[in-house]
């Protein structure tokens, strides 16, 4: 109810011919108002995931609607999504940083965007960022 947001991701089963949950819910941190899972992308083996939650703006960020981005790797032993590195914040208030995020096919590198990043005197020049996992 107060646009925190979340992401579930599923698998389709063959044998039963239904969708079923992978793992628990992603939640972020919940943030109110953040929009966590606006934007979303899978590796292509579907075990490693990238969220955006474009109007975060959390003690830990660089201020409101800053935009952070955070990927998770499945662990199918513990049937469990496990973060991977760092949360990714924008830079500046306002940048929504994780407006859009795009994940490699191997998940080994992300693409976390920040539309309304103001830059060299001018303002919703946005940026984009990419990460690599090391």
């Amino acid at each position: 109810s107060n646009n925190a947001g979340l992401v579930q991701v599923f698998v389709f089963e063959d044998r039963v011919l239904r969708w079923i949950q992978l793992g628990q819910n992603l939640l972020g941190d919940a943030f109110p108002g953040a929009l966590f899972g606006w934007s979303v992308s899978l590796s292509g083996d579907g075990h490693t995931v990238l969220c955006g939650a474009p109007h975060h703006g959390g003690s830990s960020s660089n201020g409101d609607r800053s935009g952070m981005a955070r990927a998770y790797r499945y662990d199918p032993p513990r049937h469990e999504w496990i973060q991977l590195g760092q949360d990714l914040y924008g830079t500046n208030i306002e940048d929504e940083a994780g407006y859009f995020v795009a994940l490699s096919d191997d998940g080994t590198r992300a693409v976390v965007t920040a539309p309304d990043h103001d830059a060299n005197g001018s303002s919703n020049t946005g940026h984009m960022r990419v990460y690599e996992l090391l």
